[in-house]
């Protein structure tokens, strides 16, 4: 009988240390969740709960810190919508400490707005693609930069970082790739103007051949070679990079051109006309011919690669102009 006395006197001494514990726990637990300190309060409830597994005020306390936790979380990670979710269920508890109301409350107005700035981005992002496929890559560039500087929109960015660098990325090419075709195209259009001032400034003379009457311009400035004693033409330039010569025959079926390798047009005057050029890389080789039933006028030569680069608009101009009388 005292054995059974001594065993029920511990385990009602064990019981009332188990009491004090939870006791204990559960006060200091209320404290903090009313002074702030949930991380602090959920310890003290971990440890009410060692105690007193089944205890419903405990495990009640300790399940609406784990869902704040949840809802941290979904803020930090910028998950607007479950955050806003688990908040209003949360607020839906009618015991449910000031503390912990207050707090929900601050972090669903930081989800709404998360949820504001979403929207915003969305739109953004929507802009910048509606730009790029317009072409408009430059205003695609400025929307990029005003979207990345605006430091409110920092957590909503991030889930569309990867994307809007690929965005980025693509304008900065394609912006390059205008400028490459800007920057082609001026000098395009600088050549060309080059070359018209260049076709304006040449002076022109005239050499009219008496044998055939056949008459054609050249450049004032080149250096005429003399004329042959049988007076079928004249060579136009002579120099060290080119000899070119002007010459005619009259026309007889047996004597005339192979000129079915040669390129065919008109003159100015509505004469045939045919140009062959052969270019070695380093030497050419022209023959230009003019004819009519009665007459066979050629313009040849031989010159360097580069004086026929240079001359090549001048020598058509030769050509277009002669005259067959």
């Amino acid at each position: 009988m005292k054995k059974i006395l001594f065993i029920l006197s511990v385990m009602l001494f064990l019981a009332g240390c188990g009491n004090e514990v939870y006791d204990k726990a559960m006060d200091q637990a209320k404290l903090a969740i009313a002074n702030g300190e949930f991380d602090k309060a959920m310890s003290s409830l971990e440890l009410a709960l060692d105690e007193k597994p089944n205890d419903e005020e405990a495990k009640q306390s300790y399940e609406q810190l784990v869902s704040l936790s949840k809802v941290e979380e979904a803020t930090e990670k910028g998950n607007w919508e479950e955050a806003i979710t688990i908040i209003n269920e949360l607020l839906e508890d009618k015991e449910l400490p000031t503390s912990i109301e207050g707090q929900l409350k601050e972090y669903r107005k930081t989800a709404e707005v998360g949820l504001e700035h979403d929207k915003l981005v969305s739109e953004k992002m929507k802009e910048i693609k509606e730009l790029i496929e317009k072409k408009k890559f430059s205003e695609a560039q400025d929307a990029i930069k005003e979207i990345r500087e605006d430091e409110s929109l920092k957590t909503e960015l991030m889930r569309v970082s990867e994307e809007l660098t690929e965005l980025e990325k693509e304008v900065s090419e394609e912006i390059t790739k205008q400028k490459e075709q800007e920057e082609a195209e001026k000098a395009r259009i600088e050549k060309e103007q080059a070359e018209a001032a260049k076709k304006e400034q040449t002076s022109w003379s005239t050499y009219v051949n008496e044998r055939f009457g056949y008459s054609v311009q050249y450049p004032k400035n080149w250096e005429l070679g003399p004329e042959p004693t049988n007076g079928d033409g004249r060579p136009l330039h002579q120099g060290y990079d080119a000899e070119i010569s002007t010459f005619a025959y009259y026309y007889m079926e047996e004597t005339a051109p192979d000129l079915s390798q040669y390129r065919m047009f008109n003159t100015k005057a509505g004469n045939s006309a045919f140009l062959l050029v052969n270019d070695n890389g380093s030497e050419v080789s022209y023959d230009g011919v003019v004819t009519d039933q009665n007459i066979v006028f050629h313009l040849s030569g031989n010159m360097s690669s580069e004086f026929y680069q240079e001359n090549v608009d001048t020598l058509k101009q030769m050509l277009m102009a002669v005259k067959l009388n």
